[in-house]
């Protein structure tokens, strides 16, 4: 198993990057109430399931590059089976992470 991570733009926009590809996942969909998880996302593209049609991608370097920047930053990984947050996400983000409205105390 590898590691997937997941970085939030400022409007709240979602990219996936598995560790080690020169590929991120862009346009992630927040359908939460239909079953998309972070976690189920993240192990599926570890085992090699490539987003469907209607996500994008972009080259790694295009992201890492602005990663320094408030716009973009890293907020969690999910790494051999478990979900880390890195950072603290918008409450979109939260939802898409399993956490409901907020974090856990």
């Amino acid at each position: 198993m590898g590691k997937v991570y997941l970085y939030e733009d400022s409007g709240g926009g979602l990219y996936l990057h598995k560790h080690g590809d020169d590929r991120v996942y862009t346009g992630i969909e927040l359908n939460v109430p239909y079953g998309a998880r972070f976690e189920l996302d993240a192990s599926e593209l570890d085992s090699g399931v490539r987003g469907t049609g209607d996500v994008g991608t972009i080259p790694f370097a295009q992201l890492d590059s602005s990663a320094g920047e408030p716009e973009v930053q890293r907020v969690a990984v999910w790494e051999d089976g478990k979900v880390s947050l890195l950072a603290h996400p918008g409450p979109d983000t939260l939802l898409y992470l399993g956490y409901g409205e907020e974090l856990p105390h």
